[in-house]
């Protein structure tokens, strides 16, 4: 859905509108949009996608009809030509408030159907205690089965939210595909947010994509402790918030490093504290070719 953003961001340059992507206080991506690039404290506004539509914050959140454009209302309210009012009535936005609950309803049908399944909060708590006690997870030292590999992740941070974006939907996907390869058809992953919540995905079911939109927990713990397990829990990928992965099992780590090996990222990629019981541990090896 990010991708909406970009040409957003273009079509107000042309009008001499000044924006920012950005992630205001951990939630959702949203452009800030400035009223003007002069003003001291800068003042803007803020404008997100949502599964419903365009979403305009100037003030008391709106929802864009379908028949506007998004870029007109920018214009519009960037100009400060006339109250926000007065353009909330000329394009007939609506109030935010009442469609919330509509887009999370309509967010976790479209997670189903994909194959994810929430968990309540008994199994949530169930799966954190179980998680604990047999792999010692979250922490720095898991007690994972051989072999095991931690990849330093660390730099996805350091790029903007649209390459930050594509990383974490490369990643995604590469860790699907690598599941599929490893466990039968029929299983299901275990995907916990550490005390946040957890699902479990059917590895059988139609998700084909890595899209950010699509994953309820994605696989770069983004400042969280992130984890996904087969229910035995003989093979998975744990991510700590300070972008560090680590993939075990007895195929996992190979054929992670074979999908990692066709990311756009893989120049970029080098491992830590690798082990297995055959080999000793190395430091800043490169990825797997």
């Amino acid at each position: 859905m990010n991708s909406a953003y970009r040409p957003l961001q273009e079509a107000l340059e042309r009008y001499h509108v000044s924006t920012e992507l950005t992630r205001p206080c951990g939630g959702s991506v949203s452009v800030k949009v400035f009223y003007s690039s002069v003003s001291n404290p800068p003042n803007y506004f803020y404008v997100r996608r949502s599964q419903r539509g365009w979403i305009v914050s100037a003030g008391i959140p709106h929802l864009l009809p379908d028949k506007v454009q998004i870029v007109d209302v920018c214009v519009a309210l960037a100009a400060r030509a006339e109250p926000v009012e007065s353009i909330v009535r000329r394009f007939g936005l609506e109030k935010w408030q009442s469609w919330s609950s509509d887009e999370a309803a309509a967010r976790r049908e479209s997670w189903k159907s994909l194959g994810w399944r929430e968990h309540t909060d008994e199994e949530h708590h169930a799966a954190c205690d179980d998680l604990k006690r047999r792999l010692n997870f979250p922490s720095d030292e898991l007690s994972t089965p051989h072999p095991s590999v931690t990849w330093d992740l660390s730099f996805f941070y350091d790029d903007d939210l649209y390459a930050y974006d594509e990383a974490v939907s490369q990643l995604n996907l590469a860790g699907l595909v690598s599941f599929r390869k490893c466990l039968s058809p029929g299983e299901e992953l275990m995907a916990i947010n550490w005390q946040h919540c957890s699902y479990s995905l059917a590895l059988d079911g139609e998700l084909r994509s890595g899209d950010l939109d699509l994953w309820p927990i994605t696989i770069f713990g983004d400042g969280d402790v992130h984890g996904f397990f087969s229910t035995n829990m003989q093979c998975g990928i744990s991510a700590h918030p300070y972008g560090n992965l680590t993939v075990f099992g007895e195929q996992l780590p190979e054929v992670m490093a074979s999908q990692l090996a066709k990311v756009s990222f893989a120049n970029r990629l080098k491992t830590s504290a690798p082990s297995s019981p055959d080999t000793e541990s190395e430091n800043e090896r490169p990825a797997a070719e």
